[in-house]
């Protein structure tokens, strides 16, 4: 079968953006957003996901602020997850999404969190599926220090891939990509951006409220926890599906990002979660 996968540029607000667009325009539509690591790109994270999904979905994944070929912007005046959530807002615009199920992996998973959270649904949300996202909480320190360690060159790439997986078909392409896309100039200062503060003018950080948000959640959320993520806390799926009936819980043996480790099982649990929102209650 002929695959559809191609890159595009549409002007999102006053950014310009690249996205991914596959499959078929009239079958149910499903957006993407991909990881917060260095070198992030939507092709680069989802374009094996989106080979097992492009058959009956029509998808889009759009490189976000700061990564891939997408304009390199950073809000300082709100939090990384805020300014890419409106951009996404310009981008669905742009584009004339009407509705549609959302998968985010690691900060895009966190990204889709967040957005199901929004007050009168601005991104035109059926659900959300996230791969390893929780909106913020359970991160472990010891790896966003790593994360954030990285460096761009070789030896820094496959650090970056390994924590970001446990085993992976072709390991040497993403390495590659991630170390070329965390070349683009730009890029890694708008990843560092939220480091910089000024000690002149110390900001107090407003008291986060998603645990309260999410005990009153109204559309459908499906959580994948990867047993051998060495990014989170284990067991930080059970809890956050503790909060909300509409939290459900699925799991994979795997590392951090299930969408590049094993994109046929994603593939298979994403379709499962489409048909529990579609069939009738």
């Amino acid at each position: 079968m002929k695959k559809t996968l191609e890159n595009k540029w549409v002007k999102a607000g006053s950014f310009t953006t690249r996205y991914v667009e596959a499959g078929q325009p009239g079958n149910p539509k499903i957006m993407m957003l991909h990881d917060g690591a260095f070198g992030a790109s939507a092709e680069l994270c989802y374009s094996a996901l989106i080979a097992e999904l492009e058959s009956d979905y029509h998808i889009f994944a759009p490189d976000l602020l700061g990564y891939g070929a997408t304009d390199k912007a950073y809000f300082f005046d709100r939090s990384p997850l805020d300014g890419r959530l409106r951009h996404l807002e310009d981008f669905i615009d742009a584009l004339g999404i009407d509705e549609a199920l959302y998968v985010g992996c690691s900060f895009g998973g966190s990204l889709t969190i967040r957005a199901l959270l929004e007050a009168d649904n601005p991104l035109r949300m059926r659900g959300g599926f996230s791969i390893a996202g929780t909106g913020g909480p359970y991160r472990t320190a010891e790896g966003l220090a790593a994360l954030s360690a990285y460096k761009p060159d070789e030896e820094g790439a496959k650090n970056l891939v390994g924590l970001l997986v446990d085993n992976m078909a072709h390991r040497d392409e993403q390495v590659a990509g991630r170390l070329e896309e965390s070349k683009r100039p730009g890029h890694w200062e708008a990843l560092a951006a939220p480091r910089f503060r000024s000690e002149d003018f110390p900001r107090a950080i407003p008291a986060d409220t998603l645990f309260d948000d999410l005990a009153n959640l109204e559309l459908p959320l499906r959580l994948l926890e990867c047993s051998k993520d060495a990014l989170m806390e284990k067991g930080w799926s059970e809890k956050m599906s503790n909060l909300s009936p509409q939290i459900s819980v699925v799991s994979l043996d795997s590392g951090h990002l299930a969408n590049l480790e094993d994109p046929k099982t994603t593939a298979g649990l994403i379709r499962d979660f489409f048909e529990m929102l579609t069939s009738p209650q």
